[in-house]
């Protein structure tokens, strides 16, 4: 590594759509920005060669880091013995990946499901060795006392004294705290107290869900238009904008999610600014695959537990 600021984010091929729109909305946005970005993926569900060519098809200084699920072993363990993880969520870990590069001056960690509306730069003078944005609360959106792990900035205090293996031992067998999840959020939180955090400003991990409540608190006349949303944000000096749940270009299971849409919509149209024809491809082909898995398991539960699935919202918010 060269030593100063690297960017990563962890990706498989369904988050591939949205890392596209994350990196190329951050170049857009942070034009003097040139760093790597470095693409995390598993050993246990790596990148397929159809999403590494779109990567490329679309992206600037990208490097790709496949994470040694090896050495995540003893954390894979922990997840599944002490918080009961389900192996899908495995790859997740490989965020982990990051906090040992040692000889990086800093490390910006950013999820693959957001989009950049404006600068970053101020990320750069965070002063802790670990920072991230404080968490909301599902209910009545307070901020929780634990952090959200979308965007992070790890600084070489913290990078240079960091080793995987004594993660476990740091662990032991305490339990994540409530609402953090069972992925690499939860474990995090268990590893950075609060007193050790470096809290950034809400504007650098806003997600659509405190959108919503923001939204409804505000007095703006709902449904808010996309506009009204841009213009709602925008005054809020909002500079990552993180859909958390369901993703824009993922099919909508949940009833709840379409509250959403309009909000989405910002992600539809940066898709169809940056896009090629191999990001559409891909597009179309996640769709179909989606479409099959949940139409199956609707029809399974539909058979065990007849009445229980609105098989008409199901295809409502498919776009079926």
């Amino acid at each position: 590594m060269s030593g100063g600021t690297i960017l990563c984010s962890v990706v498989n091929d369904g988050f591939t759509p949205g890392f596209v729109v994350m990196e190329r909305s951050l170049r857009e946005t942070n034009p003097e920005w040139n760093f790597p970005i470095r693409v995390i993926h598993s050993s246990i569900n790596p990148l397929s060669e159809q999403s590494i060519a779109v990567i490329e098809d679309h992206c600037d200084n990208v490097e790709f880091v496949l994470a040694d699920d090896r050495m995540l072993a003893p954390i894979h363990r922990y997840a599944r013995e002490v918080i009961k993880t389900p192996e899908r969520l495995f790859p997740a870990f490989s965020i982990l990946e990051a906090f040992q590069w040692s000889d990086a001056k800093q490390v910006i960690a950013l999820d693959s499901d957001m989009i950049i509306l404006g600068s970053l730069e101020p990320l750069r003078h965070a002063v802790r060795p670990f920072n991230a944005c404080r968490a909301r609360m599902t209910i009545g959106n307070e901020p929780a006392n634990f952090f959200n792990t979308g965007v992070m900035v790890l600084n070489r205090s913290l990078l240079q004294g960091f080793h995987l293996w004594d993660i476990p031992t740091m662990l032991g067998e305490r339990k994540p705290k409530r609402g953090t999840g069972k992925a690499d959020q939860a474990i995090l939180n268990i590893l950075f107290r609060n007193e050790f955090v470096g809290y950034l400003p809400q504007r650098f991990n806003y997600t659509k869900r405190s959108l919503q409540f923001d939204l409804e608190k505000s007095g703006v006349r709902l449904p808010a238009t996309t506009e009204e949303i841009r213009d709602f944000m925008a005054a809020r000096d909002t500079r990552v904008f993180h859909f958390v749940g369901e993703k824009p270009w993922v099919p909508k299971i949940k009833y709840a999610e379409l509250e959403h849409e309009a909000a989405e919509q910002i992600w539809h149209d940066a898709v169809y600014r940056y896009g090629k024809p191999s990001l559409f491809v891909l597009l179309e082909q996640l769709r179909r695959q989606w479409q099959k898995r949940f139409v199956a398991a609707v029809r399974q539960v539909r058979a065990e537990k007849p009445g229980m699935v609105d098989e008409a919202r199901l295809n409502v918010g498919m776009g079926m």
